[in-house]
C-alpha cells in the first residue's frame, strides 16, 4: 500500500525565486519611477509642491515591495505537498490547500524549468508542482502513472 508522503521546497529554490522576485519588483519600481519622471518633468508646471507626494509615493511603494516579499517567502517556506495513492495537497502559507484527487486530473504538463501542472476539467482548477521540491523525480514518476491515456481517434 502507498503511503503518504509529505515534501517541501529546497531551500535553494526558495533562495533562487526570492532573488527572481526582488530582481522583478524593483525593474517594475524603476520603470514606475521613470514613468513618473517623463509626466512630472516635461511640463512648466513643476514645482517644488510637487517633491512630497512623488517622495510619499516612493516610500509607500517600498513599504509595499518590503511586506509583500516577506509574505512571498513565509508562502514558499510553508511550500508542503502531500501526495497519496488518491489525492495530491499543496499547502501554502495562510491560504487554503488545493487538493486534487486523481480520478479529477484530466491531463499533466511539464515544463521545462518550471515543473508539472496537473489540469482538471475546470480550467479554473489546476495545480502547480514546482522543480525545487525535494524528491521532485519520485513525485513525477507517480504522478505520471495518474495521467488518462490519450484520447484515440
Amino acid at each position: 500500500m502507498y503511503a503518504t508522503k509529505t515534501y517541501r521546497l529546497k531551500p535553494e529554490a526558495i533562495e533562487q525565486t526570492m532573488r527572481q522576485e526582488k530582481t522583478r519588483r524593483i525593474l517594475f519600481i524603476l520603470a514606475t519611477a521613470a514613468v513618473a519622471m517623463v509626466f512630472l518633468f516635461r511640463g512648466p508646471r513643476w514645482s517644488a509642491e510637487l517633491y512630497a507626494p512623488v517622495l510619499v509615493a516612493f516610500a509607500v511603494s517600498g513599504f509595499a515591495v518590503v511586506r509583500s516579499l516577506r509574505k512571498k517567502r513565509a508562502s514558499l517556506e510553508t511550500y508542503t505537498l502531500t501526495l497519496s495513492h488518491s489525492f495530491v495537497r499543496l499547502t501554502r502559507g495562510s491560504s487554503a490547500p488545493l487538493e486534487i484527487r486523481r480520478e479529477d486530473v484530466r491531463s499533466i504538463v511539464e515544463k521545462p524549468s518550471a515543473g508539472l501542472r496537473l489540469r482538471t476539467a475546470s480550467r479554473f482548477r489546476y495545480l502547480d508542482i514546482s522543480t525545487g521540491i525535494e524528491g521532485y523525480d519520485e513525485v513525477c514518476a507517480e504522478l505520471r502513472s495518474w495521467a488518462p491515456p490519450p484520447p484515440t481517434r
